[in-house]
C-alpha cells in the first residue's frame, strides 16, 4: 500500500467516525438515552455501508463496463482517485440518509412508548 492508499483509508475511517459522532450528537439533542443496542446498530451501519458500496461499484465496473461494453480501464492514480471519490460520496450520502431514517424510527418508537405510559 502506498501513500495514496493510506490517505484513502484515513479518509474512510474519518467519514465513519464523523457519521457516528454526529448521529449521537443528534440523538443527544433529541433527549434520547444511549443504549448499547443503538450504538451497535449505528456502528454496524457505518462499517457495512462502505463495504457494500465498494462491492456494488466494483461489480458494476468489472461486469458491466469491462465485459459488456469491452472498455478496459487502466489502473493509475487518476482512476484510483475517481473510484474512491465515487465510493466516498456514495458512502457519505447513504450513511446520512440511513442514520437519519434510523433516528426518525427511534424517535417515533419512543414517542409511542411515552404516550402509552401516560
Amino acid at each position: 500500500m502506498d501513500a495514496l492508499g493510506v490517505l484513502f483509508f484515513s479518509i474512510l475511517f474519518g467519514l465513519m467516525g464523523f457519521s457516528y459522532f454526529f448521529f449521537f450528537k443528534k440523538l443527544k439533542a433529541k433527549g434520547e438515552n444511549k443504549k448499547l443496542k443503538i450504538k451497535f446498530i449505528v456502528a454496524l451501519i457505518c462499517i457495512l455501508a462502505p463495504i457494500i458500496i465498494t462491492i456494488i461499484y466494483f461489480c458494476f465496473e468489472f461486469y458491466f463496463i469491462e465485459d459488456l461494453l469491452n472498455f478496459k480501464i487502466k489502473n493509475n492514480y487518476l482512476t484510483r482517485i475517481t473510484r474512491t471519490t465515487i465510493v466516498f460520496t456514495a458512502n457519505s450520502l447513504i450513511n446520512f440518509y440511513l442514520l437519519n431514517f434510523y433516528l426518525i424510527k427511534i424517535s417515533k418508537k419512543n414517542e409511542i412508548e411515552l404516550i402509552g405510559t401516560e
